[in-house]
């Protein structure tokens, strides 16, 4: 494993490391002691102030840790310091046991004294206590969630300038779950406390604004915003890395987004090491270098990156590189599925089953890729997304983008939309919005519901041609209910008001057609069906029952833990109703 990089935590956030810096100095009880800082040399004399009973010291070696400032990252020991000062009154140590025991590596039952320790913090007056205690609500950890609850505690937290708990409180605004949907609101919670210094809410900003937060993607700011947090916030970097990879709101470069990934990988984010890992994999503004690589995939997985998981064992059949950092995963995943998180187990069965897969997938590549040079069209297509998705084929964006356009060439209307959308966004090859703008309205005229939304979504962001909402919707309209995701931004738009008055029914009505087999458009429809006006509870618990359902994965867990806790407060609230 790597020495002084583990990775943890979810979108905005990780839930191990708090915003403060690792580096913390402490106060020795007596005012004629000099401070002493847990970093560097000076861990060995802050280890020493520990051992004589100085819990603010116990506090800060177990950041220091848990943050790999000291010789290497560990966080059993951290957890153990964090557990000694909590027990000696220091609230903060008691919000950090929480966080350590609500990871990945926690299992089920670290859920439940994780939500004691933070319900203990927050009586007592610290902030970070009551948003992790309103985020465990959210989701139903230690006990059935409940979204009243959780809002009220994430307000409380955010009032006591924990930017974590701002950040939260405003996804819930953003997403409409367990309150109505108000981006307006969202915004202003995140430009208060970015405002007041808090990184996270500068990062959420960030990618809320980046994703089209408010309708419009507004990437230079949304650059401005994750620079501003990356010193603070090891996701920022993720999302400015990001950046640098696409060439969006920044010139491309793929050495300064490797170093960016490295860096949030070391300071603590599962997404910074699972994307450093595959730069490395893949050769992208560093050399390839697979055992490392392996090395990355298996610090990210163990955090909670679950299709780390799969990365790691796919990268061990393709090159016989990092077989050791495998099999102590593999090991590692068995002890956590058996303290009781089944997706641990999913995951294992996820990873047994690669080699087998990828011989097949690798048969199927090189077939489509020689049919293409055959000149079939829908080979091309299907050799494109395998590289794109990396698919019995080491992934390489500009080479699905070069397999399309052939498509586009040789008269399939599929491929000039697909490769409208890589010129839009700029993958795999130089961004060119104005051959983008042509190639989605051939394949949009002709047919093509993906090439509509594409053209839609250059309308409704200004890419190539002047801001049209109107227009977007228009070609929405063409797109949906074929192709789903026209379908959601037109549900977007009418929730939203872009299109003149709010609409939650035509809302509504759009979201239905944008839901399909369990997929994240049925989660959007059973939050607005809550929360928008009290709309029809049973619908929405009957959709929360069948996302909870789906067999978990490592693609999808995050989605039906929140389904299942959601699911369960539900069915709870309806049963205590009277009729």
């Amino acid at each position: 494993m790597l020495s002084g990089s583990a990775c943890s935590g979810p979108r905005g956030s990780d839930p191990a490391v708090s915003e403060s810096t690792a580096e913390v100095t402490v106060q020795s009880s007596s005012s004629a002691t000099a401070e002493v800082s847990c970093s560097g040399a000076n861990d060995i004399a802050c280890e020493a102030r520990c051992k004589l009973g100085v819990s603010q010291a116990c506090f800060s070696l177990g950041l220091a840790l848990t943050h790999g400032t000291v010789a290497s990252r560990d966080y059993a020991r951290a957890a153990q310091l964090f557990e000694g000062a909590c027990g000696s009154g220091d609230m903060r140590a008691c919000v950090e046991l929480g966080r350590r025991l609500s990871t990945f590596r926690g299992g089920a039952r670290g859920y439940h004294r994780a939500a004691e320790l933070f319900e203990k913090a927050c009586d007592k007056g610290i902030a970070a206590g009551c948003g992790e205690l309103g985020n465990a609500r959210l989701r139903g950890r230690a006990g059935v969630g409940d979204p009243s609850s959780a809002r009220a505690l994430l307000e409380k937290g955010c009032s006591g300038a924990d930017a974590q708990s701002c950040a939260w409180l405003a996804t819930m605004y953003f997403l409409g779950d367990g309150v109505a949907e108000d981006e307006a609101k969202a915004i202003s919670i995140l430009e208060r406390s970015c405002d007041g210094g808090g990184a996270v809410a500068c990062d959420t900003l960030g990618s809320n604004i980046d994703k089209g937060a408010d309708i419009f993607v507004d990437m230079p700011r949304a650059v401005r915003l994750y620079e501003k947090a990356c010193a603070a916030e090891p996701t920022a970097c993720t999302n400015l890395a990001t950046a640098f990879a696409r060439g969006h709101g920044v010139i491309l470069d793929r050495a300064k987004a490797f170093e960016l990934n490295d860096r949030a990988c070391r300071a603590g984010s599962m997404f910074g090491c699972d994307r450093a890992a595959l730069a490395l994999r893949r050769g992208w503004g560093t050399p390839a270098l697979p055992r490392r690589a392996a090395e990355y995939y298996a610090d990210a997985c163990l955090d909670g990156a679950l299709a780390a998981c799969v990365s790691l064992a796919s990268i061990v059949d393709e090159t016989g590189e990092g077989k050791v950092a495998l099999d102590a995963t593999r090991l590692e995943l068995r002890d956590i599925c058996q303290a009781g998180r089944p997706v641990a187990c999913s995951v294992v069965d996820e990873m047994s089953a690669t080699k087998s897969t990828l011989e097949r997938d690798r048969e199927a590549a090189a077939k489509h890729e020689q049919k293409c040079s055959d000149g079939n069209a829908g080979a091309c297509i299907s050799a494109g997304h395998a590289y794109l998705d990396g698919k019995g084929v080491a992934v390489d964006v500009a080479r699905f983008t070069s397999l399309t356009s052939r498509a586009c060439e040789l008269g399939d209307l599929r491929g000039c939309a697909k490769w409208s959308w890589a010129l839009s966004v700029g993958l795999g090859v130089e961004a060119d919005q104005a051959k983008a703008l042509q190639l989605g309205k051939q394949a949009c005229d002709g047919g093509v519901h993906h090439g509509c939304n594409g053209l839609g979504w250059q309308y409704a962001n200004g890419k190539g041609v002047a801001k049209d909402v109107k227009k977007a919707a228009e070609l929405y309209e063409k797109g949906c209910p074929v192709e789903r995701s026209s379908c959601s931004n037109l549900a977007k738009f009418h929730l939203s008001g872009a299109l003149g008055a709010r609409n939650v029914d035509r809302a509504i009505e759009y979201q239905e057609k944008a839901c399909h087999e369990a997929n994240t458009g049925c989660f959007n429809l059973a939050n607005m069906l809550l929360w928008e006006a009290d709309r029809d509870h049973a619908r929405a618990q009957a959709l929360l029952k069948e996302i909870c359902s789906a067999p978990v994965s490592s693609a999808n867990e995050l989605k039906t833990e929140v389904a299942c806790a959601r699911y369960a407060w539900l069915s709870k609230k309806m049963v205590a109703k009277p009729d």
